[in-house]
Formats: structure tokens, sequence, C-alpha cells
């Protein structure tokens, strides 16, 4: 480090200048970069390196090689990090047959700091096993490296070693290896998508057939194990369209649109990057439409890869092609590789081109419903199956051969896919694919047997259920223990195909059993005369408890879109039902519901008011009742108002603010407006905007941001909450009496009116006089006018320099008149008028929306004494008064304090006598 200063002639400037050292000392910096590709900072490829060091023991010069560890401390970790840099200590390159040992690996663009150990000389730094085919130079700090040939070989080339020089951690802080890509060693690697129709000879074309498929990507270098390739972590690849043009992604259209240009070296740098896209963490390529390319750039020959189309992320209706479902065409013959994921190693002679090939079938999906999901902790397994209806007859159907299969509690769907509609050499129409629950049986106690996929066999009888037939089968209730025979209720609901999806089916399946239906509706809920319901409303949520207060299957329930809270299966006792938030514009019952399950299984409700709900014990079939509960509807508007008249103000501005918890737990007022709620203004009739029940449950800060002539603006924020239940409260202490609440008897709807009062600005002036004659104005008085504030003065004036003038007026300029808000205020003298004393109290005036007093610090003005109101202008004039006389200066000017000096000197001179000739006379 090193410090100095220049002064020139006549230079007043201070030079200085630092020399830090790049790296901690016993350290030094280990780059690698990649020069000649688009890609400079290509983490497919990590390069090998060792490093050595040479210490002097005894007089001896000794070699080293660094190992990963010394102690406990890492010896290479990646640069500005903690994380140790990938090592292994024995590596074989690729196609090699020599070991090296102790070996670090750097990506291109990564930097590692290597630490030696303290007693070091020198160190040099080791390349290993580079390949000629792919890199023609290696340079290490811009100089280029020769390179050692070894026994090790990839491809009938022998691989090379590039050494540095030995060199010492003072000269050689950073050693940079730069690895120049040879001319044709990176390729491209395409996939693109072919879709076939039903007959797996008509190919279907993008748009006509819009679906999109997915594919995953896995790449790894020359050295990767093939078999566990890993996963492309956010590689970068581009799409290309049938007529091989460069795409974007447009957001707005949500689909590829072409950049109308075939070559990449012709795309500007920013079409360059509107056209590249990354895969997923997991390796995925997304939304790729039928006659679309994928292209990956920038693999290196020598680099490894895969391709797959995951069975259970195809899109459901279509399947890969048994006999060339993954095909390799830019080779003669071609390649096919049926189902296989398609996998390969990146060769020197041409760039690898390959088809996914997809076939248009039917796909029928089998969605379970359990109506007591909520009550379960699990059901056994059930089974379906398809059946083909063979004759007109309804119940002429055959079971599709094989098409058994399993669902697991943990499952919710079972899917199927038909390459064609053919049963026993006859087409039928996919509407004649049926689903049925089944009941299986073997003989001699045999085991079923479920494959991977579901699929079922070692069943001797196949018994379908009926459309509102009975199964038997088991469960585990919540917190209860297993019960073997659960009678359900089976219903079907068959899906329809129709439109571009006609090959695509969902059909539902429910199975119930009896329970107490719960529902949520508005005021206006009821069951009509075939039991159906009206009024329903979604996002009420409840709890429901036993007579113990523990949480019933459940900690909460919540409606959904047709009203229907849950299906509750309920023993003998009561249960109290307590709705905790309510629906966006609604109110939840302020009082809990009771319901009672008696011996025989009956329902009652009790503990509200009979408006509250509705009660119905056979609406639906099998159930033991059906219960709805109502809200009441309910509003919320705000109200801009002058205080004196209460008639509405119009064109003031508000921001609303949300309550946020700050980092210590505590809450505040958020540091933004909401989105879209930054300037409210209110209408003619003083309404804000926005400001009604369409807000989400919370607690909001309103803020009046500008006000309109002659009206205070409010200082304080209006701090209001919408309660979950949907009640609305004011938080602002004082402010209660602002929130008004109204109740339509008839429609039961809740109105909470927050009426916000401006008071109206007061005009006053203030005039300077003689405490002895008010009649006689002052003038060169200086004030300094302060608001206060919860009993204190604010630091900085609202106005400073208030000078009287001949008419003892104190004015800014011109300006002699102040208009003043609700509030307190202090007056400051800072000059008095020559001949007259200078205040010594403040002067403390208040402004109220009947008028204005002071106190001067001696008396307080009662009703407005002191104080005269022009009721024509409008305007309160304060007297303000001094008292004659002057300052009394320091008795006598300069010439006394000299006298001072000089009696202190006697003083002291005498004491210093006196103690002399005490000393002489003592000797």
């Amino acid at each position: 480090k090193m410090f100095y200063m220049e002064r020139g002639a006549g230079a007043s400037n201070l030079h200085m200048r630092f020399n830090l050292a790049a790296v901690k000392p016993g350290t030094f910096i280990l780059s690698k970069k990649l020069s000649g590709t688009d890609d400079p900072e290509n983490d497919l490829i990590e390069f090998p390196y060792q490093i050595y060091y040479r210490t002097k023991v005894d007089g001896r010069i000794e070699e080293h090689r660094l190992t990963e560890k010394n102690g406990d401390d890492y010896n290479a970790v990646y640069a500005d990090t903690n994380v140790n840099v990938r090592y292994m200590p024995e590596f074989t390159p690729a196609g090699g047959s020599e070991e090296y040992k102790d070996v670090f690996f750097l990506k291109p663009g990564q930097s590692a700091e290597i630490t030696l150990p303290f007693s070091t000389v020198d160190y040099r730094v080791v390349e290993c096993g580079v390949n000629p085919d792919i890199y023609d130079h290696v340079k290490a700090n811009d100089n280029e490296l020769t390179g050692t040939t070894t026994v090790n070989t990839v491809g009938g080339t022998a691989r090379k070693d590039f050494a540095t020089g030995w060199d010492t951690l003072t000269d050689r802080q950073k050693v940079d290896y730069d690895n120049h890509v040879k001319e044709g060693a990176m390729r491209t690697l395409s996939i693109k998508k072919r879709l076939y129709d039903v007959d797996g000879e008509t190919e279907l074309h993008y748009p006509e057939n819009e679906t999109v498929f997915k594919f995953r990507l896995y790449l790894g270098d020359e050295n990767a194990d093939a078999d566990e390739l890993p996963l492309a972590n956010m590689y970068s690849y581009y799409v290309k369209n049938a007529q091989n043009e460069y795409c974007r992604w447009d957001s707005n259209l949500k689909r590829f649109v072409s950049l109308e240009k075939e070559n990449f070296s012709d795309l500007t740098a920013a079409e360059k990057t509107a056209a590249k896209f990354t895969t997923s963490s997991s390796g995925t390529i997304s939304k790729i439409p039928a006659d679309h390319t994928v292209e990956v750039r920038d693999l290196i020959i020598s680099s490894q890869y895969k391709v797959e189309e995951r069975i259970g992320e195809i899109p459901k209706g279509y399947t890969l092609r048994e006999g060339d479902g993954y095909t390799r065409v830019d080779t003669t013959p071609q390649e096919t590789y049926g189902m296989t994921p398609v996998s390969g190693i990146i060769a020197r002679d041409e760039d690898p081109k390959y088809e996914v090939r997809n076939q248009k079938g039917w796909g029928l999906t089998v969605k379970k419903v359990w109506t007591d999901k909520d009550f379960m902790e699990s059901h056994d397994d059930i089974y379906f199956a398809v059946y083909v209806k063979t004759g007109s007859d309804p119940d002429q159907y055959e079971l599709y051969d094989d098409s058994v299969r399993r669902l697991s509690s943990a499952e919710s769907e079972v899917y199927y896919f038909f390459d064609d509609l053919r049963y026993n050499n006859r087409i039928f129409h996919f509407t004649d694919f049926e689903i049925r629950e089944v009941m299986l049986a073997t003989v001699g106690g045999e085991q079923l047997h479920v494959d991977a996929d579901g699929k079922v066999t070692g069943y001797t009888t196949v018994t379908p259920v009926d459309d509102n037939g009975t199964l038997i089968t088991g469960g585990t209730p919540v917190g209860g223990s297993h019960k073997d025979e659960l009678s359900y209720t089976v219903k079907y609901e068959p899906g329809e195909s129709t439109g571009k999806n006609e090959n695509i089916r969902t059909d539902t399946v429910t199975n119930s059993r009896p329970g107490v239906v719960l529902y949520k509706t508005d005021w206006t809920g009821a069951f009509d005369q075939d039991g159906h319901l009206t009024g329903a409303l979604a996002g009420a949520r409840f709890t429901l408890k036993d007579q113990g207060g523990n949480d019933v299957a459940a900690e909460a329930y919540t409606s959904d879109s047709t009203g229907r809270i849950t299906i509750a299966y309920l023993d003998e006792g009561s249960y109290t039902l307590k709705e905790t938030a309510a629906p966006k514009g609604y109110m939840a019952p302020e009082h809990p519901m009771t319901i009672t399950v008696d011996a025989n299984d009956n329902v009652s409700v009790s503990g509200l008011d009979e408006a509250y709900y509705a009660i119905s014990t056979r609406t639906d079939p099998g159930m033991q009742a059906s219960i709805l509960i109502r809200n009441k509807p309910a509003a919320l508007q705000a109200k801009k108002v002058d205080s004196s008249s209460g008639d509405a103000i119009q064109n003031v501005h508000f921001a609303l603010y949300r309550q946020v918890t700050a980092s210590d737990g505590t809450k505040r007022k958020d540091y933004l407006p909401m989105t879209g709620y930054e300037d409210l203004v209110t209408d003619e009739n003083g309404i804000l905007p926005k400001i009604s029940m369409d807000l989400t449950a919370g607690t909001y800060y309103l803020t009046e941001t500008e006000t309109i002539t002659g009206y205070d603006l409010l200082t304080k924020d209006l701090c209001f909450t919408i309660q979950n239940d949907g009640t609305v409260t004011i938080n602002s202490e004082g402010h209660s009496s602002w929130l008004t609440t109204v109740t339509d008897p008839e429609t039961g709807m809740t109105s909470y009116t927050i009426t916000i009062p401006n008071g109206k600005m007061k005009k006053v002036a203030f005039k300077k006089v003689d405490i002895a004659d008010t009649n006689t104005p002052l003038a060169g008085a200086s004030f300094d006018l302060y608001r206060v504030t919860g009993g204190q003065r604010e630091e900085s004036p609202m106005y400073e320099d208030l000078v009287s003038g001949t008419d003892g007026m104190l004015a800014v300029g011109t300006d002699k008149t102040f208009e003043l808000g609700a509030g307190t205020y202090d007056l400051v003298e800072t000059e008095a008028p020559a001949g007259y004393m200078l205040k010594e109290t403040a002067v403390r005036i208040t402004v109220s929306e009947t008028g204005v007093t002071y106190d001067e610090g001696t008396s307080i003005s009662e009703d407005g004494r002191g104080v005269q109101y022009d009721a024509t202008t409008g305007i309160y004039t304060l007297t303000v008064t001094n008292t004659a006389g002057a300052e009394l200066p320091s008795s006598g000017g300069p010439g006394v304090i000299w006298m001072y000096v000089l009696g202190s000197i006697l003083l002291i001179g005498c004491g210093v006598l006196l103690v002399a000739r005490r000393r002489i006379r003592d000797h």
C-alpha cells in the first residue's frame, strides 16, 4: 500500500493513490474462459486442472500436488464465495486410460480462489486431457501454451496437457486460461415435432391443430454418465416454425411469431435476444406445436444429450407413435428409436436432427369424487373398467379387453388412451365407450397384480356397478380406525367431447354416502321445489367443532362455486358451525349455528335466528339433511363533507394504503399506495371511488393528499378495517363517530358510510401594537410562525420573517393575511421594534371551527378578546402587544470589562505577594 501527496506551485489539491493487492496473501485466482464461440460461458463443459507447488526444506526443493483440503479448510473455492470447487481425487477422461490425481474442475466463466501452503516457493497449473480436435489454441495469461501429448486418446486423437511455467505468488497472482474453440467444433441439435391423425398417415399441421407439446432435455459433457445425464438447467434454445424461420414469443397472442429469418447469423442482436428461450431447472421445453423445431445450439463435439417426451406429459388424446416415436432424420437410412427417448453424442460429422412423432387417438379421463373426502383419512383401493355398448339396449355392453385399472386413495384420476375405436372388428363411436366402477373377485386366495400404470390382472370375475348402484368398500375416517364396509352410491356423469377436442373426454364418477350437506347462500337463498339451491355463494370459510371444542375432520371448510361447504358425516351429538370469513360484500351471522344429530340420525339446528338458515331433511337423495346458511349483503362508501354544513365536497384527492407487517412484527402503513388507488377523487356527491366491499378483508389507511381552496387538509390518516366477517370498524382514535351503519329490514343490506369532515381554513392577520395604547401600531417587529403538534412546537417554521409595517400588520412581501387550518400555532418574536422589549414567550394561537383565540403569555383571551372579526372579509385580526423600554447593556460597555480584568489581576497579585512574604517569614 502506498500513500503520497503532491503539491505544485499554487496548487491546493491533495492527491492519494492506493496500490491494493488483487488477492489475499498466499492465494491466486484461477479463471476459465472460452473464445471462438457464440457462448463464451457455456456451463455444459468442465475443464480439469491440477495445481502443483514447490517448497524448500533444508535447502532442498520439493514438489507437491495440491489436494482438496488442508485440515478442515478447502484449498479451492469459487471466487467471492465460500463454496468449494468441484474436486475428484482420481479422474480419467472419456476414452482415456491414464488417470489424473487431485483434479479440480472449472466451467467457462468461473473463477476459483486457490490457497497454497504458507511455505510455498512457487507454483504451476496444468489443464489436463485437452482434446485438440476441439481446442486449437490454449493460452494462459495471454501466452500461448505448447502442450504435452499424453497417452490418453479420444477418437484416435491424442489428448494434451497444457501447463504454465513456475512462478511465485508475488509475481503471478492470477492465471487466466483461455481455450479457443476450433472452427467446426460446435454443433446444433434439432428436434422437430411431427403430428399424425388417427389413421397414422395423415399429417396434422399448426395452426389447424393447436395442440402443443413438451420436451425434456438432458445434457452432459463427454465425462458424464450416459445413463444418468443431468437435466439441462436453464440452457438456451431457439424455436423455428414450419418455414424454418426463427420465432419469438408473443405474450398477447400467446404463440410463436416468425422473425422471417432462416439463418442465425442474419439475426440482429435484439432479434437473437427475442428468439432465445431457456429450459426450466428440470430441463423442460414447453408449448411446441406441430411443424415447429427446437434448436439447441453451441453443443461442443463429444457432448452427450438425451431428448424425452414423457408419457405422462403428452397431451391427452395423443401418444408417441410406437414404431417411430423418435426418429433421426439427418442420416441415411433413418434411425428409428420407437418410444425410447433419443440419446447420443455430438459427433464431428454433422448436426444431429430428430423428429418426435405423435399420433392422435382418443383420451378418456376418469375423475373420481368422494363426497366424504374431508372426513376420511384414506379410502381403500377401487377399480375401474371400460365397457362398450354393443347394442341398442342401454344395458347391453361388454368389457373392453385389459381395461381394468386401480385407483388408490392418493390418486384422483385414471386415464385411458385408445389408438382407435375398434372393438371385436367393429368401429364404434367414442360415446359408446363407458366407464364403470367395478368389483373384482379372485379364486383360491390369489392376489391381484397391478403394474406401474395401474393395469390390473389376476382377477377371475369383474362385476360393474350400475348408475345409482351401491359400492361396498373400506376406509379410515379422520382420527378414527379403519372401517371395512362403507356403503356408497355411485353416480356417473359422462363428459362431452365436442369441437376441436373431439378426441378428449372427462367422465366424473361420484361416490356418496348419507351425510349433512352444508351450503352457503346470499340473503335470498332457498331450496326450490325440485330441491335445487338458489343464491349460492363461494368463498365463505367455516369451522366445525364438536362438543369438546375440537375440529371435526378439518381445521376449516370453504364454500365452492355451487355454495357447498362440505358434506359432514356426524355421529350422534351437538356440533358448532361458525362462519369465520364471509365472501366479499357479505356479512357473516353474528352467532354460530348449533347442529344436533340424535340417536336416529335426525338433524336439527339452533342458535341462530331462523331468517339466517333453512333446513331440508331430504333435499339430496341419500342425505340426512341439507342446511343452508344465509349471509346479509353489505356495502361500504366513503364521503367527504363540510364539517359545519354537512354539504358534500367535490374534487378532494385521496390515496389508499394497505397495512403491512414490519420486520419487527409491528403493523404499519405501506410505503406506497395500492396500485390503482394512488389518486382517488371525490365526485359531486362527495363519494370517494373504489372505497367499497370490493376491497379484501384487511386494514387500510386513507390519506388525504389534496383538498380544495379554503379547506383544511387532514393531517392524519384515517385507519379502518374490513373484518373477515364482513363488518367494518374505524381504528383511528377519536374518529369512531365518522362511521355510520344502516340496515334495510327488507333486503337485509347493511350499509357502512365513512363520513370524512373537512373544516374551512380561517383567514388570520396579526397587528403589532403598544401594550399601553393598542391603537398605536408598531413597525419593525419580526416574527416566525410555527405549527404545534401534540403539544410540541415543530422544528421548522411555517412562515419566517413576518415583519410589521408602519400599519403594524405582519407580512411576508405584500401578503398580510394567512390561511390557518384548525389546530394550534406559536408566533415567536425574533426582533422587537426599536425602544421595545422582546417578547420572552410565544403567542399561542388556537384555530377551531368556531373561531380563533390566542394567549400572549400573560393572559388568555376569552371570547375572542383582542381578536377583531370582520364578517364581510372573514378575517380574524389578532393584536400582538409589546412593552416600551430597552434591555440594559452589561454596565457601561467595554471599558467596564477592562476594569473587571484589571481588578482580577490585582487580586491575584496580592495573593501571590502574601504567600511569598509568609514563606520568607517562616524561613
